[in-house]
């Protein structure tokens, strides 16, 4: 789930990484490059684990070692139903739509890192 070529593009971008710490990069439907790393507690799987695996198993029945691949499958085939700059500094908050009933919020930043992300009830987020 890591094409080479993204790797170049986030060296070329100069965005600080840790190659055998990635999980996934890929390009949403609107083009936009998004990666996952293992991370920590403030970003990353970690994060998302610690903070939001109740609410994947409770909205999605998915467990915390589908999380990742989840994700995965949402971005690649889900649709962005929603964007705006994040709240944060300079990240985006994303909603995307997947099989048609379920929403993901996704907030990442500037350089496409996934921060966070949980199930939410609708495309606005909520």
């Amino acid at each position: 789930m890591i094409g080479k070529e993204y790797l170049s593009h986030l060296s070329n971008m100069g965005y600080k990484y840790t190659e055998s710490d990635i999980l996934f990069i890929a390009k949403d439907e609107a083009g936009n490059l998004i990666w996952l790393e293992i991370g920590n507690q403030d970003s990353g799987l970690i994060h998302i684990i610690s903070h939001h695996k109740d609410d994947f198993a409770n909205a999605f029945g998915i467990n915390e070692t589908e999380i990742a691949n989840y994700l995965y499958n949402v971005i690649t085939n889900g649709h962005l139903s929603s964007q705006k700059p994040s709240r944060h500094k300079g990240g985006f908050e994303y909603v995307y739509r997947y099989q048609n009933e379920l929403y993901t919020f996704v907030a990442m930043g500037s350089n496409g890192y996934i921060v966070t992300a949980f199930p939410v009830h609708d495309a606005g987020g909520e």
